[in-house]
């Protein structure tokens, strides 16, 4: 059980960042701890204390199941998904928002550096965008490895792009975030999206926080969500891409998603290593509040 982890990927979780520094100076003790503990699941969480035989009743403290093991808690949990907060944002979605928001930044930064440029005299031509999702234990074919130096960037098409996200951060008071009906009529809920409306190109990008081990679930549930999506956005005559991304609860990051926002020419290792903290800080709030019905939301 505590060499779970191994599952995840061991050369991705060799890349990690977790030199000396980056612990000393923003993991605190207790964060450090939650992160070692939650990866070995040496956690005590319900099933645990049940198995070390030091509470035999242990159960959720939200919804009183008995024996719930850490990803009921930090995931799963049916008295969260199903709670309706005032503000509409259950503890789950507010992990996911501050990982999304993150991305969010970090993509509007590097359209404004893209439309400050010169405009082109031409739209380039864009390479089709690839999650180059592997399952695990499954090689990388080295024919298809695409060298940094040569890696397309999709932003140099054009300087005109514009970028919109399903947060309130992104939108004045009053004003809701609504797909382009331009592109695709959809009630798909999509987290954000980039757009050139000239050369009727749109770039979705979707982001899920599931634990770990439910990275492959998600990412093919997710690819299969859009398919209908991008059919009805070609039949409309546009380019349609999709970035999908996954970050675990626990703060592992696939290999793809590097490439992912590479694609976007997004500093990725930079972004990467952001939002495997945020991830691992928003769990632990998650994991200390897992007593606590009145949780209240805040940016981290």
């Amino acid at each position: 059980m505590q060499a779970s982890w191994l599952s995840w990927g061991l050369e991705n979780m060799m890349k990690q960042d977790k030199s000396w520094q980056v612990l000393l100076y923003q993991y605190s003790q207790r964060l450090l701890q939650f992160v070692l503990n939650s990866q070995l699941n040496t956690l005590p969480s319900p099933d645990n204390l049940r198995r070390w035989s030091a509470n035999k009743d242990a159960f959720c403290g939200l919804c009183t199941q008995k024996h719930a093991t850490l990803c009921h808690i930090l995931a799963g949990c049916p008295w969260v998904l199903r709670i309706s907060l005032p503000i509409g944002e259950d503890r789950y979605t507010w992990r996911h928002n501050n990982v999304l928001l993150a991305i969010a930044r970090a993509v509007e930064e590097r359209i404004i550096e893209a439309n400050a440029k010169a405009k082109p005299k031409e739209i380039k031509q864009l390479a089709p965008l690839q999650s180059a999702f592997v399952r695990a234990g499954q090689a990388l074919d080295s024919k298809k490895k695409v060298t940094k130096k040569h890696a397309p960037h999709l932003l140099q098409a054009a300087n005109d792009w514009k970028c919109d996200f399903d947060l309130p951060e992104f939108r004045s008071p009053g004003s809701s975030y609504v797909f382009p009906h331009v592109v695709a009529l959809t009630t798909l809920k999509i987290d954000g999206y980039i757009i050139f409306e000239t050369a009727r190109i749109c770039i979705v990008l979707e982001l899920t926080c599931p634990m770990e081990e439910n990275l492959v679930k998600q990412h093919s549930f997710k690819q299969r969500k859009y398919e209908e999506l991008a059919s009805e956005a070609a039949q409309n005559g546009w380019r349609f891409e999709k970035l999908i991304v996954e970050v675990g609860a626990r703060g592992f990051v696939p290999f793809y998603v590097r490439k992912a926002l590479a694609r976007l020419d997004i500093k990725a290792k930079a972004l990467t290593n952001k939002l495997v903290l945020l991830a691992q800080k928003c769990s632990y709030v998650i994991w200390i509040n897992r007593f606590n019905k009145e949780f209240q939301t805040w940016w981290l």
